[in-house]
């Protein structure tokens, strides 16, 4: 059987990314030039989780907050928080046996990118 980090990166590899493990055994890779990364955890199988970090050095920590509530309000399944002048826009659900999220891995990263998108555009970085 299959480790999740390994669903992870086969399903990526198959459809043409070039993922690498961190030191955490989390799955990086890129999609139109931004890094992405694929959260692994392992003790929870049912877990997905895919982020994107957004660099919010010298933004208006008002302004960030607000436009990640927004954000929130606006789009299924994204979340978007405000920590230490770094957004992290993520997608978390449960899956009955994880690789479920293969159907819906494209829209899924979509929402990340486009709420990335949108943050960004807002925040004007």
């Amino acid at each position: 059987m299959m480790t999740k980090g390994e669903i992870y990166t086969t399903y990526l590899l198959d459809e043409g990314y070039r993922p690498k493990t961190d030191e955490d055994g989390d799955i990086v890779f890129k999609y139109e030039g931004m890094t992405y990364i694929l959260f692994v955890a392992e003790k929870d199988p049912e877990y997905f989780r895919l982020a994107k970090f957004l660099d919010a050095e010298g933004c208006d920590q008002t302004a960030a907050m607000v436009t990640c509530n927004d954000v929130n309000r606006q789009y299924k399944a994204a979340k978007a928080t405000w920590k230490n002048d770094t957004i992290v826009v993520s997608v978390e659900l449960f899956f009955g046996e994880i690789s479920q999220f293969i159907p819906v891995f494209p829209r899924l990263l979509d929402i990340v990118d486009q709420v990335s998108r949108e943050i960004s555009d807002k925040l004007g970085n």
